[in-house]
């Protein structure tokens, strides 16, 4: 899930839990982007933006459906310093990018949906934000930070997927938003939102 310099000085299990996410996250190259949240993130990012000790990140989630959601939960020390990630990805074709858009519309503004009658139920792993949105340039299609007590939640849209990353500890909220931001960065970074295309054919020669 998490890969580091520090990786070999820590326990037995937490190896075991790098070791499944290093190879979901290569399965997921091959055939779009990847199914594990837990791999859009290494123990060296994760340390040197929150500044404590990387000790587990412990995935959830669904990653089977056509549109799916994991989750991975960084645990540092201290521990207000975590970080809580969910990756929302749809799998191919127009009907499940579709879905992943009215996902996106349902957690951003849930209100809206509700009043036009087309809310459902909250779709699993996702949180809705509980404070006022801020739009945030630069990242992905569309972003949008939700402040809250003691943490901030970023909103990122990019294309087959979007990420919510949650970050607090000591500190403001201007600064948990730049931390935010930067963990948001590195994951967008390694998240493959298209597989490659096939070469194309050669064109046959012409005809005289």
């Amino acid at each position: 899930m998490v890969t580091g310099p520090g990786a070999a000085s820590r326990s037995a299990p937490w190896l075991g839990l790098a070791l499944l996410a290093f190879a979901g996250a290569g399965s997921a190259r091959a055939g779009g982007p990847p199914l594990d949240a837990c791999a859009l993130l290494t123990a060296a990012e994760v340390e040197r933006v929150q500044g404590g000790s990387l000790q587990a990140a412990i995935s959830s989630g669904n990653a089977v459906s056509a549109v799916a959601t994991t989750q991975c939960f960084f645990r540092v020390e201290p521990f207000p310093r975590s970080v809580s990630l969910a990756l929302t990805r749809a799998g191919r074709g127009p009907a499940a990018r579709r879905e992943l858009r009215e996902r996106w519309e349902r957690v951003l503004h849930p209100q809206e949906q509700r009043s036009q009658g087309t809310a459902r139920e909250r779709d699993r792993g996702e949180q809705e934000p509980h404070a006022p949105l801020t739009p945030v340039a630069g990242l992905g299609e569309a972003a949008f930070l939700a402040g809250g007590r003691g943490n901030v939640s970023l909103y990122v849209l990019v294309p087959g997927a979007f990420l919510r990353l949650s970050v607090g500890g000591p500190g403001e909220a201007a600064d948990w938003s730049r931390q935010a931001q930067a963990l948001a960065r590195a994951a967008l970074a390694r998240l493959e939102t298209r597989p490659p295309r096939p070469p194309r054919p050669p064109r046959p020669p012409a005809a005289h």
